[in-house]
């Protein structure tokens, strides 16, 4: 398994209990918090590539709390089920999916300009 996908595993059967997006000056990054730790997606300001990590939430003094955000508030409460890590056709990993409730992707991020793009994704019926 690849070393940018074990942090998934780290956050996987996880309550989600909030959501923050931050910009360090360096890029945008998107915290998806599971208690006191965080499953971290981080965007590289030159190459639009995403790095993940799940550590210790870190203090933010400007984040934006996306917890009521439509995109992410249907998903406080339930653990991360998997998630995905994309990766364009020019070797960059720019994108992510996730899940909540099993194996189809219901959110994703992309990143455009250092900074995230959330994806909603819907199930056709």
């Amino acid at each position: 398994m690849s070393e940018n996908l074990q942090p998934f595993l780290q956050a996987q059967g996880r309550q989600l209990t909030a959501v923050l997006s931050n910009d360090t000056g360096e890029g945008e990054e998107i915290l998806l918090a599971f208690g006191a730790d965080a499953l971290i997606f981080r965007c590289n300001e030159d190459s639009d590539a995403i790095t993940i990590s799940f550590e210790p939430i870190p203090e933010l003094d400007d984040a934006d709390d996306l917890t009521t955000d439509p995109a992410w508030s249907r998903f406080i409460g339930k653990e991360l089920f998997t998630g995905w890590l994309m990766q364009n056709q020019q070797g960059y990993a720019d994108g992510a999916l996730l899940s909540f409730d099993g194996v189809v992707p219901e959110v994703g991020l992309n990143v455009v300009a250092a900074a995230f793009e959330v994806l909603e994704i819907r199930q056709r019926s």
